[in-house]
């Protein structure tokens, strides 16, 4: 069984960083830069912040998520702990394709 998750992550961890790498940059610097676009900026600002959303919906019910008018934010350490493992999760998920030989 180890062996599995060894080969499983031996495959696929440039994909895995990439997109948990790429999710966090869209949440930072969409949020940051959004507003010098004239027009994609919207919807790179609405999409920034869904990043940030989706997971204090979902674990919601922990208490590390406060929700305000633009969505949920993680109240501490644990809120982003939970969201990157959340987002690690999703790039696992998405990075199964990439392994076959």
């Amino acid at each position: 069984m180890i062996d599995a998750i060894i080969s499983f992550f031996a495959k696929r961890w440039k994909i895995i960083l990439g997109i948990v790498a790429f999710v966090w940059a869209f949440a930072v610097f969409g949020v940051a830069f959004a507003g010098f676009l004239p027009v994609a900026g919207t919807l790179i600002f609405l999409a920034a912040l869904l990043i940030w959303h989706i997971p204090g919906v979902v674990f919601s019910w922990t208490g590390l998520f406060e929700f305000h008018e633009f969505g949920a934010s993680p109240t501490g350490a644990g809120g982003y702990v939970v969201m990157f493992l959340f987002y690690y999760s999703i790039a696992c998920i998405l990075a199964v394709p990439f392994g076959r030989k």
